[in-house]
């Protein structure tokens, strides 16, 4: 443990993340989302602060699935869609961040392009001379972000350093919390006693379940059209929770209208299971006999294919700008949705 009471436990060793992971083992059922610090010029001023941002990728070694992060190569559909979970644009954290830090650093990685992440909104910690960084006053997420879209983008748990305050959000149980905000600004060896006395590591966590998440895999009846894409995202922006639900949003496109007038004119959602999950292979079996879209909340690529368990090619498009979707006959009960960009030959090839 470093004087500054920091160290790779932080991210890797939390009891809190621990205990969600060990009681949410669907992964591939729900993401999470982190609320990361904004971190200011004055702060650059000063770092390293005693409170390291909490990093959206940190969550994969406990198996979480993020909706935030880095991105090494950001699909530009999925960039238009997290700017649109922003509220106010452009005074909170994310747009400012776009404007400052894009234009600051040399090198391409560093640029906001790839730094998809949530903010705290500013003021929601204060930095103390120390380098300490206490929680100043609770966020109101749908102040800042959309909730809707997030719960689209099926996230089922936020992690925040800070309080959140929402109707549709509820606090889960923290065993470690009252101790953690003890020693959030306690000296490092004050903190390698507690350690050694009670295992209390980190930072203490805000851990919040979204009642409204969507699932993973979902299938609609109905189709809400729009001429251009900023259309689209502009709609999403502002739409409800149950408009998201009623209607799949999609791009005018004469070809798909057409291969789509038979689902548009459905009314009846069809169940659907995952059957399984692999990285570049997802199977479904859906119930019922009629037309539908199953929509599936990974990034929309035209590598994806889709096909029926009897041979037919099914057409895969894009749903709400940013996801994938199958257009379903109403014969089809059983498909598998596979990735198969063109190298995917050559290792076929080779293998």
């Amino acid at each position: 443990m470093t004087k500054s009471g920091i160290n790779f436990a932080h991210y890797y060793n939390n009891t809190d993340l621990r205990n969600l992971a060990n009681a949410n083992q669907n992964f591939n059922e729900y993401r999470v989302a982190t609320i990361q610090f904004y971190v200011n010029d004055s702060v650059f001023s000063s770092w390293p602060i005693k409170d390291p941002s909490l990093l959206g990728p940190y969550q994969n070694v406990y198996g979480f699935e993020t909706a935030d992060g880095y991105n090494s190569n950001p699909i530009a559909r999925t960039m238009n869609f997290m700017n649109a979970v922003v509220v106010g644009w452009p005074d909170y954290p994310r747009a400012l961040f776009a404007e400052k830090f894009e234009k600051k650093f040399s090198y391409p990685e560093y640029a906001f392009a790839q730094k998809l992440y949530l903010f705290e909104p500013q003021g929601s910690r204060s930095l103390s001379n120390d380098g300490c960084m206490r929680p100043a006053k609770p966020i109101r997420l749908e102040e800042v972000y959309n909730l809707p879209l997030l719960s689209l983008f099926n996230v089922k748990f936020f992690i925040s350093a800070v309080p959140i305050k929402s109707e549709n959000l509820t606090l889960q149980p923290s065993p470690n919390m009252h101790t953690l905000h003890k020693l959030l600004c306690s000296t490092w060896q004050e903190k390698r006693s507690e350690f050694f006395s009670s295992g209390a590591i980190g930072r203490p966590l805000y851990i919040y379940q979204n009642h409204d998440v969507f699932p993973r895999y979902f299938t609609n009846a109905k189709v809400k059209w729009f001429k251009t894409p900023d259309e689209l995202l502009k709609y999403m922006s502002s739409a409800s929770l149950s408009d998201l639900k009623n209607a799949v949003a999609l791009i005018k496109d004469p070809e798909l209208m057409e291969i789509m007038s038979f689902v548009d004119n459905s009314k009846t959602k069809r169940i659907v299971r995952g059957k399984s999950v692999k990285a570049d292979e997802w199977s479904f079996e859906l119930v019922g006999n009629s037309p539908t879209i199953l929509t599936v909340t990974n990034s929309f690529s035209p590598f994806w294919k889709a096909v029926s368990s009897d041979g037919r090619k099914l057409y895969v498009i894009s749903t709400y700008h940013a996801f994938t979707g199958i257009v379903v006959p109403a014969d089809v009960n059983k498909l598998t949705l596979y990735y198969s960009p063109p190298y995917r030959r050559f290792f076929d090839f080779l293998n």
